[in-house]
């Protein structure tokens, strides 16, 4: 079953923020491990992936989405208005840091939560600034008129062997060991969380997902369909959709944050959509004009 979340919409600054959100079990897995949030008040957003067995992984991704909010309120709250953007950045870091401890002391304490963990990635709309943070390889993306953009990079296996030149683009996507992270919350370790900001502007839209979207859809699918959606909403059941049709083999969640503004003029750009895969420090920009294929 799916669970679906109305448009949400909240002033930020000079932006009006609207999202939308969803989350479905897929066809193979019998319970659903990931969890997502739209916290209106503070302009974050939340997705985690969770993991471990006897549905540990489905505890460790609610405590996620309960918690975190509260952890970067009361971080947000003890600074001042003039806040700069990498204190925010700092508040959204160390708010990880302590739901790690947090995750991984409860799987200390509870046997049956032994190895819970989760993958998460976190925006904090702050300004006119978007604050990601992330563990693992669930991950955020941008649409900005016709370019779409990895923000971040997975914390896998995979993605070091992909940095390291030992493996290639096409060769990770299929790797045998690609769901094989190197970050989660709930780890016994102190590497924290991947952080950055970027400044948004109207008509930006911003994803952040579960890897169960992008195991089965492409980059470049990915960003075709929200581009071709102009509703926040159906652009979440698209892309569920798709990515059910392609297998559906984990489950599904995503969450798209638009910044309201000028929406994007499609004749302006002929159809055309770039695509930018951020890997490591390599950008690769892919063009095509034909629109995603009916599934």
């Amino acid at each position: 079953m799916s669970f679906f979340k109305k448009d949400h919409q909240a002033k930020v600054s000079e932006f009006s923020i609207a999202s939308a959100g969803i989350t479905d079990i897929g066809k193979i897995r019998d319970h659903n491990e990931d969890a997502y949030t739209i916290h209106e008040e503070l302009g974050l957003f939340i997705v985690a992936d969770g993991m471990g067995g006897h549905q540990a992984g489905e505890i460790a991704s609610e405590i996620i989405i309960e918690t975190l909010p509260g952890l970067v309120k009361n971080e947000l709250e003890v600074m001042t208005v003039e806040a700069q953007d990498e204190q925010v950045e700092l508040a959204l870091t160390r708010s990880l840091a302590k739901l790690n401890s947090l995750v991984y002391e409860k799987s200390r304490e509870i046997p049956q939560l032994h190895g819970m963990g989760a993958t998460v990635v976190a925006c904090l709309i702050h300004v006119s600034n978007a604050i990601i943070a992330h563990m693992g390889d669930s991950r955020a993306y941008l649409l900005r008129g016709n370019s779409f953009e990895r923000l971040t990079h997975d914390h896998s296996v995979v993605d070091v062997l992909l940095q390291m030149g030992r493996i290639t683009p096409q060769q990770a996507v299929n790797h045998p060991i690609r769901n094989q992270i190197t970050r989660h919350v709930g780890m016994n370790s102190n590497m924290g969380a991947d952080s950055a900001y970027l400044k948004i502007k109207q008509g930006d839209k911003l994803l952040l997902c579960s890897d169960g979207l992008t195991n089965e859809l492409s980059d470049r699918q990915i960003g075709e369909i929200i581009f071709n959606n102009n509703n926040l909403q159906e652009a979440c059941n698209t892309l569920l959709s798709c990515a059910n049709a392609s297998g559906g083999r984990d489950n599904i969640t995503a969450v798209i944050i638009e910044v309201i503004g000028r929406a994007v003029n499609k004749k302006e750009i002929n159809g055309k959509i770039v695509v930018k895969k951020k890997i490591g420090r390599s950008l690769h920009n892919i063009q095509r004009k034909d629109k995603i294929p009916n599934y």
